[in-house]
């Protein structure tokens, strides 16, 4: 699932989404009041809008549905009772009810009362939840009562449902009214220490917004600026230099920075726009767009090895055996062999004499002869389809969800790292369209 935040910049200072399959580019569009921008957007990415959202009736997120409809054909979608002050509805939802976008997105609606009393909410049926909360929940506060809502139901909207989402739940307001909550929030409670300093963490990107917001006209419409990128070492052949050279002819404008790097890099605090990780790796609070298929772990060695050593028959034979061990840099710890048994995991402390902190060091190393070591097959792909390294102890060994890019929410709008993306997806496309084929061939 693909989410584009579109910031309107208007004195309401809503916020409009495209929520979008990135197999067939079909997207959804929520509260599309900038219904130039949202269509502008679908254009730029080559994406259709098949349907629209509205989460409530106000006019800040109605406003926009007619050109939309106009120009698309979109379906256009609200809570069941809406259909009075909403003209035009194709869909009325009721709690439950789900809502799919192209073939692999599924958004399911919750009855929100409150701001209003027809009111919806979008969930979505991904491994980390997203709350498309128009004006219910926002960043540090609640939406008011008093345009045809009632606080005792919104109250019961977040005891009985929000409440209750994962902490993982990814939030999309339909305002960005932050800076104001907080600020109302120490006035209410003077010594909230939590609230003082989230305000001094937003001030800044409050100003940001607002600067750009009155330069607005005069941004470019390319893709431009320094894009810098944390990438580890085995992601650079997988999914960097399949990509780069057509990105940088594509987009000139947009200068790479790319920091290889196999620790786990914090992408704020270090000043970058994304990085490439496993799955497993990260942040909760990030955004990530699949690269490449789940990662079927692997114990190899090379052929000179097994002449000399014989074949492992258990993980618990490796203690008669030579281990490449590979230390965390991050961490500083050692990586313990992860295995599976039985519907049981266990792991086990591979010994030898020969512990490094690189990928490619590590592969040398069992090239050479010197050793077993642990990788994903997907990273040893051409030494496994030449020969130069073999598998073993495969009924034992677990699959982990593999590379992403990621990054935070607030990045995901600038079009230099969209159109980052957007290459890197549609190379993927195009890797399993090949796939395809050749599956079609035989």
């Amino acid at each position: 699932m693909i989410v584009e935040q579109i910031w309107t910049a208007n004195n309401y200072r809503n916020f409009n989404y495209l929520i979008v399959d990135p197999d067939t580019g079909e997207a959804l569009a929520v509260d599309p009041l900038d219904h130039q921008k949202c269509l502008a957007a679908a254009k730029d990415h080559g994406w259709k809008i098949t349907q629209i959202l509205n989460t409530h009736e106000h006019g800040d997120h109605t406003g926009g549905n007619s050109a939309v409809i106009a120009a698309t054909g979109a379906k256009l979608l609200a809570h069941k009772n809406a259909a009075a002050r909403i003209p035009g509805m194709d869909r009325g939802l009721s709690a439950g009810d789900v809502i799919k976008v192209g073939k692999t997105v599924e958004l399911e609606a919750l009855d929100t009362p409150g701001h209003t009393m027809s009111h919806v909410c979008l969930l979505s049926h991904t491994d980390t939840p997203a709350l498309f909360c128009g004006d219910t929940l926002f960043n540090a506060g609640a939406g008011n009562c008093h345009n045809g809502g009632h606080p005792a139901e919104l109250y019961q909207t977040f005891a009985e449902q929000l409440s209750k989402l994962p902490d993982t739940t990814q939030i999309y307001p339909g305002h960005d009214y932050i800076s104001n909550n907080l600020k109302f929030t120490l006035n209410r409670e003077p010594d909230n220490k939590k609230a003082e300093q989230l305000l001094a963490r937003v001030r800044p990107a409050a100003a940001e917004i607002a600067g750009a917001s009155a330069a607005l006209s005069d941004l470019p419409e390319r893709p431009a600026g320094l894009l810098p990128l944390s990438v580890p070492r085995v992601a650079v052949p997988l999914v960097i230099e399949p990509m780069l050279a057509d990105f940088r002819r594509a987009y000139p404008d947009v200068a790479v920075e790319i920091d290889v790097n196999d620790a786990v890099v914090e992408l704020t605090t270090n000043n970058l726009d994304a990085g490439i990780r496993i799955g497993e790796q990260v942040e909760r609070d990030m955004i990530a767009v699949r690269l490449t298929p789940d990662l079927q772990w692997s114990v190899l060695g090379a052929p000179s090895y097994f002449a000399a050593r014989g074949r492992p028959r258990t993980p618990e034979e490796l203690t008669q055996h030579e281990c490449i061990r590979y230390r965390f840099l991050t961490a500083g710890s050692i990586y313990r062999w992860e295995f599976a048994r039985g519907g049981r995991e266990f792991s086990v402390d591979a010994p030898g004499g020969v512990t490094v902190n690189d990928g490619d060091l590590m592969m040398m190393c069992a090239l050479k002869g010197m050793g077993l070591i642990y990788t994903a097959d997907l990273f040893a792909s051409r030494e496994l389809a030449a020969g130069r390294l073999e598998p073993v102890l495969e009924q034992f060994l677990p699959k982990t969800p593999g590379l992403f890019l990621y990054f935070p929410a607030r990045t995901q709008t600038q079009p230099k790292l969209r159109a980052f993306i957007d290459m890197m997806t549609a190379g993927k496309r195009r890797d399993a369209g090949r796939a395809s084929a050749r599956r079609s061939r035989r």
